[in-house]
């Protein structure tokens, strides 16, 4: 399984962290008719890692309030507002803080429909993929007096971005083509 993100850096850090899918069509997602498909996004950060700043179209999956781009969750449910057409991305960038030294896993999971109306997939490996964390020990540059972020690394989470965003792009267009019933060609 490919990585939806991959960063490092020292702990106190605060990195970006940008995670998202492609619709490869052939059909349009999140219309809100009875016939689209609806994509959901479930991010779960790892446990070395805290959110310090959400999107805010992602909202902590365990606050029944929902408020949106709520920092500190370690999972959010990321929604899209309005539809995603052939070639258009989802992605949601999140900047994160190193808390632990060590290796952490957290994933990105992509649902179909609601809890009630989810479509079932005929791959659910493609559905997941995992964000990787390679923390080191250190301060991350912060100056350590508690009221100034560390130095963020934006070129990290754009890179990430990107190889989330080819990922997802094969995850989407495999679940609009299975919903549609029409079949990849290799």
């Amino acid at each position: 399984m490919r990585a939806a993100a991959s960063l490092s850096g020292s702990v106190g850090a605060t990195v970006g962290l940008a995670v998202g899918y492609v619709n490869n069509g052939p059909a349009t997602v999140n219309t809100g008719g009875s016939e689209s498909p609806w994509i959901g996004t479930t991010v779960t950060l790892p446990k070395g890692v805290t959110a310090v700043r959400a999107p805010e179209n992602c909202f902590d999956s365990e606050d029944d309030a929902w408020e949106p781009g709520k920092p500190g969750a370690r999972v959010y449910r990321c929604f899209v507002d309005g539809s995603i057409k052939k070639g258009e991305k989802a992605d949601y960038e999140f900047q994160v803080r190193i808390d632990q030294a060590g290796d952490q896993t957290g994933e990105v999971r992509l649902r179909t429909g609601h809890e009630e109306t989810e479509i079932k997939d005929l791959n659910p490996a493609n559905d997941v993929a995992k964000i990787l964390v390679n923390a080191t020990g250190g301060n991350g540059g912060g100056d350590g007096d508690g009221g100034s972020l560390p130095i963020t690394g934006q070129s990290t989470g754009l890179i990430a971005g990107l190889g989330a965003l080819l990922l997802a792009a094969g995850v989407g267009g495999y679940l609009v083509a299975k919903r549609r019933r029409t079949r990849f060609v290799a």
